[in-house]
């Protein structure tokens, strides 16, 4: 007896195992299917404004209202539909078989923009590190100037050229001064000779 509970109990444990692995494959399944569009579906995250008004008791009003609810937001699934204005159950129960998310193209999408940012990134730090280079260029090309700057002879004049230069100077004035020195003498000379004449005149009428 207590070896067909324990049976019947077994029996009935793999049963709800069996069907919950069931439903987990199921809403797995679902939701793969979900996730991608067929042909005849509307993806609602990039349908135009025509192609929403195709669809049950859609016209321009609610196809504009999703347009205006998904320049904010994205749906994740078709339930998320609901979410717009003036769209409840009947209209989604009357179009979720006509509309899809395609969650597929979203990622692909996600990862080029992805990898263009990252290209950019890229680029830009290439472009850093040009700029660096360059300023590092012009530091050293400065610095190298600065040296031969530095390092340019510098001009003494030499001690027995400065004599030389000295000596000429002493001579030239020297000259100017004997110049003068002998206009002197001969204006003093003049005059005594004048003088003494003067003085001879006298004697001679005396």
């Amino acid at each position: 007896m207590a070896l067909s509970i324990l049976t019947s109990k077994k029996n009935t444990t793999k049963r709800r195992m069996s069907k919950e692995g069931s439903l987990i494959i199921f809403l797995f399944l679902i939701s793969f299917i979900s996730a991608s569009c067929s042909e005849n579906q509307v993806d609602i995250n990039s349908a135009s404004k025509e192609e929403l008004m195709n669809l049950n008791k859609i016209g321009d009003a609610k196809a504009q209202a999703i347009i205006d609810y998904r320049k904010n937001n994205l749906f994740n699934s078709i339930e998320d539909i609901m979410k717009v204005s003036g769209i409840k159950e009947g209209i989604f129960g009357d179009i979720k078989n006509q509309i899809c998310v395609d969650t597929e193209k979203e990622t692909k999408e996600e990862e080029e923009t992805d990898k263009d940012n990252e290209e950019e990134i890229e680029n830009r730090e290439i472009k850093v590190k040009e700029i660096e280079k360059r300023e590092t260029k012009i530091e050293e090309e400065t610095a190298e100037q600065e040296v031969k700057i530095e390092e340019l002879p510098v001009i003494y004049l030499n001690s027995e050229v400065s004599k030389d230069i000295k000596t000429e100077n002493n001579k030239e004035n020297l000259r100017k001064n004997l110049s003068l020195y002998g206009v002197i003498t001969f204006c003093v000379v003049f005059g005594m000779v004048f003088l003494i004449k003067q003085r001879k005149k006298r004697h001679g009428f005396e």
